[in-house]
Parts: C-alpha cells; sequence; structure tokens
C-alpha cells in the first residue's frame, strides 16, 4: 500500500507522531511517503528559519519537503502539493488538522480521484482570542468541507473525539486511536545524568518536561511546590523547556522562596536522550490546561516514572488515578500539593505505581497503534 502522510512542518529529532506512525507502517511494509514544507515552524526556529533538505529516506520512509508559498501562524501553503500527490499514485492520503490548508488542498485531490482521506484531529479547543474570530469562519467554512469530504478522522484522546462530537461530526466517522510510544527507546533504565548535570545529590526529583506558556500549567506547579518544598525539603523540582513564561516562573521560584530548589533547563535536548532525562526522575510532573494526548506523559510512563498529572486530554485516558498515577483539575495547585505529598510519602506505593505505569504504557506500544491504523486504511479501500 502506497501512503501519503502530509504534515506542516516535520523534523526527526522532534520523534513527532508522524515520525513513529511512518517508521512503523514502513516497516511492516507499507510504502510510506511524508509531505511536508521545507521550513521550520516559527514557535521553536525563530532564529533558523532556513529550508530544509527536499528529499530523502528517513528510517525507511521517504521525505519530501515542499516550498511554502506563504505562511500565516503555523499554517503553511506549500507548492506542488497536489502534483507531488499526482505523481505519487498514492492509495491513502493522511493529513493532519482539518484547519490546515494542507489538508484542504489533500481532500480536493482525494475526492476528485475517489482516494481514502484520513484527517488527524489534535485541537480540541478555540484559539485565543486574537485569532478567534478568523478561526470560527474558517472553520464554519474550510474545515466543515474537509471534514465531510474525510473517510475517518482520528482522535488520538477521548476528550477530542468528544470535542468533534459536540462540533457536529458523525460519530461513526470519528476513530478514536491514541498515539503511541517507541516502548524499545523509552524503558525503565535509571540514569543520574540529572544528577550529575545539576550537581546534587539523593534528593527525590520532581521533573516536568514542557514549553514554558501559559497553557502548560507550569505556574501552578511552582505554586504548588513551594508548599511540597517545605515539607520534603530534600526534593528538587527540574523543568525542562523554554518559552514567553521564562522569567515569571523565575521570579514566582524567587518569591516563594525556592529558587534554589528549582532548576530551569532551557538547552536543546535530542529526542534520543530523553529517555535519560525521564529515567533521572522519581517522578514526573504534567501540569497542562489543556493537552491533546500527553506525549511526555506517556514516555515517563514508558520509563517506569510515575505522573502527577492534570485530567484533560490524553491523561484521562492513559492515568489510571492511584494505580499508575495521580490525576489533578487542571489548574489546582492544591490538588497537585495533594498528588506530589502523596507520593513522596509512601515510596512503596509509589514504586508500585512505576512499575504498573510501565505496564500501562506497553497498551501504547507504537506497533500496535500503527497496526489499528493501518487497519483502517484497509477498510476504507476501494473494494474490487
Amino acid at each position: 500500500m502506497k501512503i501519503a502522510i502530509i504534515v506542516p512542518y516535520f523534523q526527526k529529532e522532534w520523534g513527532s507522531y508522524e515520525y513513529y506512525l511512518a517508521k512503523n507502517l514502513s516497516s511492516s511494509g507499507q510504502d510510506v511517503t511524508i509531505i511536508t514544507s521545507a521550513t521550520k515552524v516559527k514557535r521553536y526556529y525563530l532564529d533558523d528559519r532556513s529550508a530544509l533538505m527536499a528529499e530523502e529516506e528517513v528510517d525507511g520512509f521517504y521525505l519530501k519537503r515542499l516550498p511554502v508559498k506563504y505562511e500565516l501562524e503555523e499554517v503553511p501553503l506549500m507548492q506542488n502539493l497536489r502534483k507531488t500527490l499526482e505523481a505519487g499514485g498514492f492509495d491513502i492520503v493522511h493529513s493532519t488538522e482539518d484547519f490546515q490548508l494542507c489538508s484542504w488542498q489533500a481532500s480536493s485531490y482525494t475526492k476528485e480521484q475517489k482516494i481514502p482521506l484520513f484527517i488527524t484531529r489534535w485541537l480540541y479547543w478555540k484559539p485565543g482570542i486574537r485569532l478567534a474570530s478568523f478561526f470560527q469562519f474558517y472553520d464554519r467554512y474550510i474545515s466543515t468541507i474537509v471534514r465531510n469530504r474525510a473517510d475517518a478522522i482520528i482522535a488520538p484522546s477521548f476528550a477530542i473525539k468528544e470535542y468533534l462530537m459536540n462540533y457536529g461530526v458523525n460519530e461513526e466517522k470519528i476513530q478514536w486511536i491514541p498515539s503511541g510510544v517507541d516502548i524499545e527507546a523509552f524503558f525503565p533504565d535509571r540514569s543520574r545524568m540529572l544528577r550529575e548535570k545539576l550537581g546534587i545529590g539523593d534528593e527525590k526529583i520532581i521533573l516536568s518536561i514542557a514549553r514554558l506558556h501559559p497553557l502548560k500549567g507550569i505556574h501552578s506547579l511552582v505554586q504548588a511546590y513551594g508548599t511540597v518544598a517545605r515539607n520534603f525539603p530534600e526534593t528538587r523540582l527540574v523543568i525542562l523547556g523554554k518559552g514567553p513564561q521564562e522569567k515569571e516562573l523565575r521570579d514566582l521560584a524567587k518569591q516563594l522562596d525556592i529558587e534554589n530548589k528549582v532548576s530551569f533547563l532551557t538547552e536543546h535536548v535530542p529526542h534520543e536522550k530523553i529517555s535519560r532525562l525521564y529515567n533521572s526522575a522519581d517522578i514526573f510532573a504534567f501540569p497542562s490546561i489543556v493537552e491533546p494526548f500527553g506525549m511526555a506523559n506517556l514516555e515517563a510512563m514508558a520509563c517506569g516514572v510515575p505522573p502527577v498529572a492534570s485530567n484533560t486530554g490524553g491523561m484521562r485516558d492513559m492515568v489510571l488515578q492511584g494505580k499508575t498515577g495521580f490525576l489533578f483539575t487542571p489548574g489546582d495547585v492544591k490538588g497537585i500539593e495533594i498528588a506530589l505529598m502523596a507520593m513522596l510519602g509512601d515510596e512503596k506505593n509509589t514504586k508500585e505505581m512505576a512499575v504498573q505505569a510501565r505496564k500501562r504504557a506497553l497498551e501504547y506500544d507504537w506497533r500496535k497503534i500503527a497496526r489499528k491504523i493501518l487497519e483502517k486504511y484497509e477498510e476504507a479501500l476501494p473494494k474490487n
């Protein structure tokens, strides 16, 4: 089967959904091509928007990068997308987000050629006020057309499925298939990487990995840790990430008199080394206000690090309350305090949670997830 996966931006080092889907589909014998733009996403590469290699082979699948005609926020219009699809002779086209221009372009082509179209939907909340009016207009006319043309819409979390159903999408069209985790790259293998890097001893490490943005909820985590640190002084909060909220978060730690207990790491860590970071931690904190899935939370669980996570998006599905970790209401500082102190105060139970977290993560093995998606592709193909 020839499969085209279309995504606005792609870089292997991200370890993205599209990368693992393409890698696992190709390893099962499918002919997979990722079609993307020849530029880097502005959010992460403000100082380097240089063009990337036009074509290459990556871990068993093909990668084609197309020039960008213009770009609105993170919605690029790729040149020659239709020609690339025509030349590829694909059996299945799988794009990301119904509001992306590449999905609209793909939907026009697949409708004419009677080729099955799949869309993976991640966004399940309306964007900020600056773009809200434009988004609503675009969604009402363009995105609705894309959703109607799609043979199936993949929702990586039940929260996204609910959102789509409330939007009027036929439930039969929605396929609730979570993202996966590479269980061979992310597994329990205790590391001292963070301790050596930070020059600390045997304190319990609470790790959080997130962009420093209000929607990631790190402000609530730092507030909660102010109380946790007083009750459990032999601990340290480590926050890996960078973003517009960095100064505010550092100032908050100073105000709470815990600046010597909170470490901010803003340097880039290659995805292949992230497993060692998880394995350096005792607890993983994931306090997002909204989150489509929660990939970092799942990777931590795969490494046997029990999470304290907000009850939103994919965390509602993957974290079994009190068994594989603890959930709290997004933004609930007191809830974060209680969850962290429950883990720190009961080492035996926390160790058992670590075991159960790994077992739970095995259910999200990318090989299993790719097989589920491949089955849906096969069901959508025209019957001879």
